[in-house]
């Protein structure tokens, strides 16, 4: 069931009330009863609620009862026996996005690429691992990636030469700022620029460099490559729960200490007459506190 907010080019079920407001739109009911009993579905324009309650309790009356008792394991089995859909035909210049088939004026239109079973429109999706999109392709290269890398990705596979545990991590073990995320590299730094430069010495490769060219031209390459290691280490940490302890925490607040602590850094300095909060910014004139 589709809803529509404003009237659709083809429908054939109305809202009752619509049908109460619009006269013309009464000289159609007998048309749109007789549609109905061509589609299993319907298409429903309700121009007064998008309650799902409302609509149900004005469009079911009008439908026919299901006799087939059909569930969606009995189409899925039986849609594998459907014959395949024939190619859409290549686009004209100015021609429309789908090539589509009508049996008439009025009919609601159904793509050639999708079969139908029952009276309903069964779709066939194909997998990202065939499409040829180029988005599909960046996909792909994350996963091959994201199989380089230790399982951490948040924090370093070793610390202190020792390798990582729940217990050492929750004992609040200092971390590095940077690190590696390669499986067996111990690499630690303090700067992105550094670990940049480790990745394209030590980790390079045909399909990193692929990911990394991926992106716009007007952006530097540092970006590209961050933006990569971004997408991969996202792709690792959703496959379950973030990983919380005590040394995360340490190294967070510690990253936060070091980016409020230069001069020039924002401050909310606190009034000991008003108790009025007011920020400020040392080397700039016209703060209303000092």
């Amino acid at each position: 069931m589709v809803h529509y907010t404003d009237p659709p080019e083809h429908f054939n079920a109305v809202c009752p009330r619509v049908w109460d407001e619009h006269a013309p739109l009464a000289l159609m009911r007998e048309r749109i009863l007789l549609k109905l009993r061509d589609f299993g579905g319907c298409a429903y324009w309700c121009a007064h609620s998008l309650d799902p309650f409302l609509i149900a309790e004005e469009i079911l009356p009008v439908l026919e009862p299901s006799t087939d008792g059909e569930d969606a394991e009995s189409i899925s089995s039986q849609e594998e026996d459907l014959p395949a859909a024939p190619a859409a035909a290549p686009l004209e210049a100015g021609g429309p996005p789908l090539d589509v088939a009508t049996s008439g004026a009025g009919d609601l239109a159904q793509p050639k690429s999708a079969s139908t079973f029952g009276g309903r429109v069964v779709p066939r999706a194909m997998p990202s691992s065939e499409s040829a999109h180029p988005r599909a392709l960046q996909e792909s290269r994350f996963e091959e990636i994201a199989a380089q890398w230790h399982g951490w990705v948040v924090v370093p596979e070793y610390i202190g030469g020792v390798p990582t545990t729940r217990e050492l991590l929750d004992s609040g073990v200092c971390l590095p700022k940077k690190h590696c995320f390669w499986k067996g590299c111990q690499w630690t730094g303090s700067e992105n620029s550094a670990r940049w430069t480790h990745i394209r010495n030590k980790h390079w490769s045909k399909v990193l460099a692929a990911a990394v060219a991926y992106y716009h031209d007007g952006l530097s390459q540092e970006r590209h490559l961050e933006t990569v290691l971004n997408q991969v280490a996202g792709l690792i940490t959703r496959r379950g729960a973030p990983l919380c302890c005590v040394s995360i925490d340490r190294r967070s607040l510690n990253n936060l200490w070091s980016a409020l602590a230069p001069e020039d850094s924002v401050e909310s300095v606190v009034c000991f007459s008003c108790a009025c909060s007011h920020p400020l910014v040392r080397p700039l004139r016209g703060s209303r506190i000092s």
